[in-house]
């Protein structure tokens, strides 16, 4: 006995039309897996990209939350001059709202008698990329004036700007300076009476 079909016995060249079927359907079948392919590659690279525009906005989040808690006082100011973004520093120290100051020319808050400097050392940034502790009094909503070291630096086409308030240690230095100066005076004065004593 044989394992042979007798339809195996009678089996026929395939047809070139069969052959032209054939190739076309595996033809077809090999775009359906590219195809599959592809879109599997798209959903992996639209679940990636959803996840980076997560993490972005997480991290945008973060980035403003730190902006606004800051005790520092910072601030965005474009090549113009404007506060484009200032923090909520500004408001606790200085007494401006934030939306009163952004769009604002720093120089309008800037001492008189400092302005000068402030411009010297602004085309300093504008050079160097950055510029470190540099003083100038700010306006404070109240009239009144605070001296702020400030440290500035360029990224794009925009300065970030962070300051601190330093009138009090300044005017620390300055009363110990004069109280120097005082006990100077004073033991010159005695060495002074002391000598026309002998």
């Amino acid at each position: 006995s044989s394992d042979v079909c007798s339809s195996d016995l009678n089996a026929e060249e395939p047809s070139p039309e069969d052959l032209a079927f054939i190739e076309a359907a595996a033809e077809l079948a090999g775009f359906a897996i590219e195809r599959c392919r592809a879109q599997a590659a798209l959903a992996r690279s639209q679940a990636l990209a959803l996840q980076l525009a997560d993490r972005e906005r997480a991290a945008a989040a973060n980035l403003t939350t730190f902006f606004d808690v800051a005790a520092e006082l910072m601030c965005i100011v474009d090549f113009q001059g404007r506060y484009v973004r200032v923090n909520k520093a500004w408001e606790d120290q200085l007494g401006y709202p934030v939306h009163e100051l952004e769009g604002q020319h720093f120089s309008r808050f800037i001492h008189p008698d400092d302005l000068t400097a402030t411009q010297v050392r602004g085309a300093e940034l504008m050079r160097e990329g950055e510029v470190r502790c540099f003083t100038n009094r700010h306006r404070r909503s109240d009239g009144t004036f605070r001296l702020l070291e400030w440290r500035s630096v360029i990224s794009g086409d925009l300065v970030f700007c962070v300051a601190r308030d330093i009138t009090e240690a300044a005017q620390m230095t300055a009363d110990l300076e004069s109280a120097r100066l005082a006990a100077e005076a004073a033991n010159l004065a005695k060495s002074t009476f002391l000598a026309n004593m002998s």
